[in-house]
């Protein structure tokens, strides 16, 4: 087999990028556009879950606002055909109900598929180095005089 070529590296890229823009803007729930339809994501200290249906309603259920995410070290590696995408993360999120920011930061990886000329999902899984409640930059500036 054939290495990746540039072209799928942008490719991969790009449906990352997009992929991270459907979660900032809010539309967590359309990032199963860009997976199989067998997909498996295997959240930290939770089941797998199979397929797009699973994955919609675990979203739906721990829906977060998030308000920004950093990646680093992303690295695309693969074949003609299959491919993973690593990177690590950081994130300022709101969780569904709460009112406080958490921060969280881990690693992430993707397993892909090419079908036809399209890069598709088929495996997402991340770990969680830390996970902490952090202290708003706006409610630290009000309690100053």
């Amino acid at each position: 087999m054939s290495e990746l070529s540039p072209n799928d590296r942008v490719l991969i890229a790009d449906l990352h990028k997009r992929w991270m823009s459907q979660e900032l803007i809010g539309n967590s729930t359309n990032v199963i556009e860009f997976c199989t339809d067998d997909v498996m994501w295997m959240p930290p200290q939770s089941p797998p879950l199979l397929g797009k249906e699973a994955v919609f309603q675990y979203l739906k259920e721990t829906w977060s606002f998030i308000k920004d995410v950093k990646i680093s070290n992303l690295s695309i590696k693969g074949n003609e055909g299959v491919a993973y995408l690593t990177s690590d993360y950081l994130s300022h999120f709101v969780p569904q109900g709460e009112t406080a920011t958490h921060e969280a930061n881990g690693t992430h990886l993707w397993v892909l598929e090419k079908r036809g000329d399209a890069w598709l999902v088929t495996i997402v899984t991340w770990s969680m180095a830390s996970l902490r409640a952090v202290e708003d930059e706006a409610a630290k500036g009000a309690g100053k005089s």
